[in-house]
């Protein structure tokens, strides 16, 4: 009896010590699994399951700087053809023709993204300027510096605030530059508020486009070397200016200067009426011809269209008065003339003359019942 209990036993005691063995081996194996290796790494051994742990193998610091990195604004490279920042206008566009050439032709359906100016290369004037010295300083810089869309409108600004002539006529060069460069190619700035960018869609029409934008349809198809209006294309992308051109015109200088809005686009000379009969005040446009035909008043004598000895040329802008010495007054209007040197003169009836290209350009900006005219003393 004491025999079989001690057996029995000694047989509990064996099993146990067994089952110990075998345990403790097991726990063993699987710490061997998952003992970690190098910093950062994970221990596998050969053959067995990879173990993935329950804490981060790397600073927390590492882990912010590489979220801080993923959603940081990726930098954008422009298209091949695109146009270097340039420090001053003459890198951008020494003529209109230069301008032109540096884009894409209109049957492609592009137009290049023309950045003038760097956010990191403006430096903006730390003082806003209020006089005519500071508003002239500021806009040099600004242009000298690439900025010309701030440069345009500081040097807008200081137009006939009493800077001396040469400075004047200096500021009026310079914007007729800036705007051969922005307004007049096919670039389009996507900084200048001036311009936008217009994707052809069914049953658009540069009639329509150009109605809605207030310029004149002539003009849409210039800027974009748009040869058939007819043929727009789908998904095209056009160059489209913001309008309408008004204009301003100085008796006393003989001068029309063209504004969009309130920034300065281009100076003309023209000639005006003798004995000063070119009534002041203010006039919108209300009817234009092309080509036209014409009546002298004086001596009923008619001339045709096409007739070279046509004294008011090829374009008629017809105007009426609204306003000032001008108001109700019809008969009145800008066009061309055979007599150049009449030009910066007073020698006509009271109509305004111009050069044959300049009366042209004029023709193409100012908008049928939009376009104001405002004659100054």
């Amino acid at each position: 009896m004491a025999s079989d209990t001690s057996s029995r036993s000694r047989t509990l005691l064996f099993g146990t010590a067994a089952l110990a063995l075998v345990v403790w081996g097991l726990y063993a194996w699987r710490a061997m699994q998952s003992a970690p290796g190098d910093a950062g790494q994970v221990a596998v051994m050969e053959g067995g399951p990879k173990v993935t742990p329950l804490r981060a193998t790397r600073p927390i610091s590492d882990i912010i700087k590489k979220i801080e990195s993923e959603n940081a604004p990726q930098p954008i490279t422009p298209p091949a053809d695109a146009v270097a920042e340039p420090l001053a206008i003459d890198a951008v566009v020494a003529d209109a023709a230069s301008a032109v050439r540096a884009n894409s032709a209109s049957g492609e359906g592009h137009s290049v993204e023309m950045t003038l100016a760097s956010k990191a290369a403006v430096t903006k004037p730390e003082v806003v300027a209020t006089d005519a010295t500071a508003l002239f300083a500021a806009g040099r810089e600004l242009l000298g510096k690439g900025d010309f869309i701030g440069a345009r409108s500081n040097l807008s600004r200081v137009l006939n605030q009493g800077l001396p002539a040469s400075e004047e006529d200096y500021v009026r060069t310079e914007l007729g530059r800036i705007s051969e460069a922005m307004l007049f190619s096919r670039a389009t700035n996507l900084g200048d508020p001036l311009t936008t960018a217009h994707i052809i869609t069914s049953g658009d029409t540069l009639h329509a486009i150009s109605g809605r934008h207030g310029i004149t349809e002539e003009l849409l198809g210039s800027i974009n070397q748009i040869k058939e209006a007819n043929r727009l294309q789908v998904g095209q992308r056009i160059k489209v200016i913001r309008g309408p051109f008004r204009a301003v015109i100085d008796k006393s200088d003989h001068r029309m200067d063209v504004y969009l809005g309130d920034l300065f686009v281009r100076s003309f000379n023209v000639g005006l009426g003798a004995n000063g009969y070119t009534p002041t005040g203010a006039w919108v446009v209300n009817n234009k011809l092309s080509n036209p035909d014409w009546t002298d008043p004086n001596t009923n004598r008619h001339f045709l269209a096409d007739d070279p000895d046509n004294p008011i040329g090829e374009r008629w802008i017809g105007l009426h008065g609204t306003d000032g010495d001008a108001i109700a007054k019809v008969g009145f209007g800008i066009h061309g003339t055979i007599d150049a040197a009449s030009i910066g003169q007073d020698k006509s009836m009271g109509c305004v003359r111009m050069a044959a290209t300049d009366v042209s350009l004029v023709y193409d900006l100012l908008v049928l019942n939009q376009s104001q005219v405002v004659i100054r003393p």
